[in-house]
């Protein structure tokens, strides 16, 4: 690292299975909503296409695509 260069930290999201995917976590339904809102606008997706749901398997959320699983 170079003199007066701050350092950056990267944290691993947490993440679970869900059927044979590795799926991201979200700690509420709002962060989720965001999250999708963000990556929709980043790839030039239609607003909707992504939706957020509570996940079965813990008390935290995932975002899923119209065709199923998706982050």
């Amino acid at each position: 690292m170079k003199r007066g260069q701050k350092q950056r930290f990267y944290q691993e999201p947490k993440k679970c299975w869900v059927n044979d995917k590795e799926k991201i976590c979200y700690d509420s339904e709002e962060e989720a909503e965001m999250a999708a809102r963000y990556i929709e606008a980043t790839h030039q997706l239609p607003r909707g296409t992504l939706k957020v749901y509570k996940c079965n398997f813990g008390e935290h959320w995932h975002i899923a695509n119209n065709r199923g699983m998706c982050n």
